[in-house]
């Protein structure tokens, strides 16, 4: 159980405290609620974009990461689809040097046409590194607008387009700051040896010099029901054929998501999983067969993915997951569920000794509901049953909700 504390500022930055007196090191994470989903369709990978011109400089700091390294600690930061997020560890004695960094970059980022040329270069390089060298790299530029015909998910965090990263205007990424990055639209927490009453002495201090925009809340098209399969076929230079399938499932703080998370464990988490097991059989078709689910804060996609052996054919694979699938329907035991449940809450909670993941996941728990949802979730994997997961695996796993993904080898 993390004993956390929490106020909001009167501009609306939401301020989480996580003190943990036992460690001589803290954690500073700062979340924006803004991530791939809002960007303009002629203009994605925006919010990755601006994750890197946030590394720029700011007004007072020129260099980030030197003045980083000259307080004792580190930095970095990620982009999902939802949100972003900005965190430093650094000695708990230090920590007033994170708030005046972060509070710098919110309200007086360097956003000049020279920043922009430098960071351009390197997301289009990491582009072509990611997305377009390696034989699968294009995986989910495909998948997304097969299974998303409306919600902007249809689009990967990095872009659509390397054209659209290419095209972005200095105009652009103002216009993107001055909506997005701001205090109403961030939550900021500490975790680690800072007391709550001086996490929140200085967020008032650094944070609450402007103003929050009350505009935000950007209304996304939802994602229609899907009621039919759709199927995209990849001919490419591929080791081996690859099947993907992506059933819609239900948004992250909902039942749908506990059920889909412990069936994919269920199904491929270790060596005693379904998938595992079948790939250490002689007659195994696949090289390599997983499950895994997006996470995403709106409707998610429960994902499975195989590499098949040469010489076996694609059908040949398609029969062999939706057997896996029928078998797991027919015999899903309770202790393979009580399993699952007892490695993700170990995994989890190993995780939160950790006071930067403890950081990082309260600013999550902001976005997804509000800071208890770190604590809350694990009740609701604990009281997920074997009948949710078989309700789960019956309602989801149909052909008319399937997305079939095949990468062929030329």
């Amino acid at each position: 159980m993390i004993k956390y504390k929490s106020i909001k500022l009167k501009n609306g930055l939401t301020v989480i405290s996580d003190y943990m007196p036992e460690t001589p090191m803290a954690t500073f994470s700062i979340a924006y609620k803004v991530g791939s989903k809002n960007e303009n369709r002629e203009r994605t990978g925006l919010a990755h974009l601006f994750e890197h011109l946030m590394f720029g400089g700011s007004k007072n700091v020129p260099e980030f990461d030197k003045a980083v390294e000259m307080a004792g600690g580190s930095n970095n930061a990620f982009t999902t689809s939802d949100y972003t997020n900005y965190y430093i560890t650094l000695p708990a004695a230090n920590i007033e040097t994170a708030f005046y960094l972060e509070s710098d970059r919110m309200f007086h980022p360097n956003l000049s046409e020279q920043t922009l040329q430098i960071q351009r270069k390197v997301v289009i390089e990491e582009y072509k590194q990611r997305v377009l060298n390696p034989p699968y790299g294009d995986l989910m530029l495909n998948l997304l607008p097969l299974a998303y015909s409306q919600h902007p998910y249809r689009w990967p965090v990095i872009g659509a387009k390397i054209d659209h990263i290419e095209e972005m205007t200095l105009l652009d990424v103002k216009d993107f700051h001055s909506k997005y990055y701001n205090p109403s639209n961030a939550v900021l927490s500490v975790s680690g040896n800072v007391p709550s009453d001086q996490v929140f002495e200085l967020a008032e201090k650094w944070f609450s010099q402007a103003a929050g925009n009350k505009d935000l809340l950007d209304e996304l098209p939802a994602e229609p029901m899907q009621n039919g399969e759709r199927k995209k076929v990849v001919e490419k230079d591929v080791p081996m054929d690859m099947i993907v399938m992506a059933y819609h499932m239900g948004k992250k703080n909902s039942r749908d998501f506990y059920r889909g998370d412990l069936l994919s464990d269920v199904m491929a988490y270790d060596r005693s999983s379904r998938f595992q097991q079948y790939l250490r059989t002689s007659d195994s078709v696949f090289t390599s067969l997983n499950a895994s689910i997006t996470g995403f804060l709106d409707s998610g996609l429960f994902l499975i993915r195989g590499k098949l052996h040469e010489g076996y054919s694609v059908e040949q694979g398609i029969e062999v997951i939706e057997n896996q699938m029928l078998s797991i329907q027919q015999d899903l035991t309770e202790d393979e569920v009580q399993k699952a449940i007892n490695k993700i809450i170990t995994f989890q909670k190993v995780g939160y000794l950790n006071h930067a993941n403890r950081a990082q996941d309260l600013c999550y728990a902001q976005i997804v509901r509000d800071p208890g949802y770190i604590n809350d979730q694990f009740i609701e994997y604990q009281k997920t049953t074997r009948d949710e997961i078989l309700q789960f695996a019956s309602e989801r796993f149909n052909v008319a909700n399937r997305n079939l993904l095949i990468y062929k080898k030329k």
